[in-house]
């Protein structure tokens, strides 16, 4: 009787509630039951796991570890020091910039023999034709293609 007289307010005051408020609870209700179905439905049993195995990748050997980390370090300097290909394309023809380059400093070497080359500017006019240069700041041409 004791807990009765103790628990009558709570009670009571839940009775106040709208009607919205009960409908929604026991929806929620519902689907707390309707996902916990779920789950143990589709939990796995011990015995089925152990007999379906997914083929996978084999654990990797030292030997193997080494080669792979060979070509990864290959492939990461190689991305390091990459010199782009450079090809421009102008009405109908072609400019591969790595050839003008070697030309430029070609037609430098036929003055300079000796010199080194230390820094190029290369300006490409497709519509002239004409690639014109500037080596070390101060020398400059320009070559035809």
């Amino acid at each position: 009787a004791k807990k009765v007289e103790d628990g009558i307010e709570e009670t009571l005051t839940y009775c106040d509630f709208p009607g919205e408020h009960w409908t929604r609870i026991r929806q929620i209700y519902e689907w707390g039951i309707t996902m916990a179905r779920k789950q143990t439905a589709k939990a796995p049993k011990a015995e089925e796991t152990s007999i379906k195995r997914k083929p996978g990748r084999q654990p990797m050997t030292d030997e193997g570890k080494e080669a792979a980390a060979k070509v990864r370090a290959e492939d990461k300097e190689r991305a390091e020091n990459l010199k782009p290909e450079i090809v421009v394309q102008y009405q109908g023809g072609e400019i591969d910039m790595a050839a003008l380059v070697e030309a430029a400093k070609a037609d430098f070497h036929k003055e300079k023999k000796r010199t080194l080359v230390t820094s190029l500017k290369l300006y490409v006019k497709p519509e002239e034709h004409m690639a014109y240069y500037v080596i070390d700041g101060s020398h400059e041409g320009k070559i035809p293609y």
